[in-house]
């Protein structure tokens, strides 16, 4: 396979981001840089251009005379990127109720469940990560603060790398988050404020990614 020259680098890096995402390059593997830029006939500056892109959202990361990384997230870590994401989450629902008129939200949340649902059966870890992720971005969206887009959209990347691997490892946990999901948007459809917050913890509150003492009310 060889890369159109034009926008490489942009082209490089949708490449590598989804062959990172659908499991091609495991969590802690090793890229082989110059295999690669043989491999897709591209020339080094692309190449380290969208290395350091990717390094920015957070999918790998460069050590020092070793080479270039996949991540490999430590449960702290996971449990802090699913906390943050929490707090955001929290804070643009209750800014969408008492702001906005949710119908056009529930609408679109609706669809991105309805994808979900479709890649569930299909057992396709990748393409639900993504529609699991829309999921929760439709609130943030709605919103329409472009602070809290950025920076939702700068963890989005690794969030789908965890979702994904986490679904691969556990295909019953992609029918019970999109069961999940489905419960949150009828909790939605109600009214029901409180129920839709305690959802939503429990959404992100995976037990496999929470610390050893930590408690939660």
């Amino acid at each position: 396979m060889e890369i159109v020259k034009q926008s490489v680098r942009n082209q490089l890096l949708e490449l590598i981001k989804t062959a990172i995402l659908d499991g091609t390059y495991p969590m802690g593997s090793k890229l082989n840089l110059d295999e690669l830029r043989r491999r897709l006939g591209v020339s080094n500056t692309p190449l380290r251009e969208a290395i350091s892109i990717l390094e920015g959202q957070g999918l790998v990361q460069s050590r020092a005379n070793q080479g270039v990384f996949v991540v490999s997230p430590t449960r702290q870590e996971h449990f802090e990127l699913a906390q943050y994401m929490l707090f955001l989450m929290l804070s643009a629902y209750d800014y969408c109720v008492e702001n906005k008129e949710t119908t056009p939200l529930l609408s679109l949340m609706q669809k991105e469940l309805d994808l979900q649902k479709l890649y569930v059966e299909r057992e396709d870890t990748y393409h639900y990560a993504l529609c699991s992720n829309n999921f929760d971005r439709c609130i943030i969206d709605y919103t329409e603060n472009a602070c809290l887009i950025r920076n939702y959209d700068s963890h989005f990347a690794l969030l789908t790398l965890m979702n994904a691997e986490y679904a691969a490892n556990d295909r019953q946990s992609m029918q019970a988050f999109y069961l999940q999901h489905k419960n949150i948007l009828a909790a939605m459809r109600r009214g029901d404020r409180e129920l839709v917050r305690r959802l939503l913890k429990e959404h992100y509150y995976k037990a496999e990614w929470i610390p050893e003492g930590f408690t939660w009310n």
